[in-house]
């Protein structure tokens, strides 16, 4: 949720590290399907749109599109 936050503020320096750390530690340890993974899956994708990082935010989409 705060990565979330510091991403509407544009903080996105601050937003990354914790947005990619709950990404990777919820799917290493409930999956990449599970819908708490996806959210935090989605969450990283509008960090990066919202940052201009169009290809990072591809990168991620592609692993959504793969549920």
């Amino acid at each position: 949720a705060l990565g979330e936050c510091l991403t509407i503020e544009k903080r996105y320096n601050e937003a990354e590290p914790l947005l990619l750390e709950s990404y990777e530690s919820l799917k290493s340890s409930q999956g990449a399907n599970n819908p708490r993974t996806q959210l935090a899956l989605q969450r990283l994708i509008t960090l990066y749109e919202n940052w201009g990082k169009l290809d990072r935010a591809r990168a991620y989409r592609e692993n959504l599109s793969k549920r």
